[in-house]
């Protein structure tokens, strides 16, 4: 069953999302919908976010699948230190794991990598 979708307006922009608040369009994301979906998620961005989820969208974008925690954790290390490369730090950032991260890059929740 497909999850429903709905039109929402940001800043004059229209977005399809499901009712999960996962963005229907990979490309339709900017930082317009990430504010949008990180102030329904209750995150306050930070550079570690937009760090994580940057890769996150690259890597999807190349493999068409979701990268694995580790690899991300270990992004955030190479720009902000080894002390926030770490799984922990990672779900620091984003209390709800890894369908979390991916609602807010903007990319598809299947076939995630955990």
């Amino acid at each position: 069953m497909k999850d429903p979708r709905y039109t929402i307006e940001v800043n004059g922009k229209e977005y399809t999302i499901t009712n999960n608040n996962q963005l229907s369009d990979i490309d339709a994301w900017d930082g317009d919908i990430l504010n949008w979906l990180a102030e329904k998620a209750d995150i306050s961005l930070q550079d570690e976010h937009h760090t994580a989820l940057q890769y996150i969208r690259a890597t999807y974008k190349e493999r068409q699948r979701y990268p694995v925690v580790r690899l991300v954790a270990a992004q955030i290390a190479k720009k902000h230190g080894a002390e926030k490369g770490t799984p922990q730090y990672f779900y620091n950032l984003f209390p709800k794991g890894v369908q979390q991260a991916s609602t807010l890059a903007g990319v598809p929740l299947k076939e995630l990598c955990f």
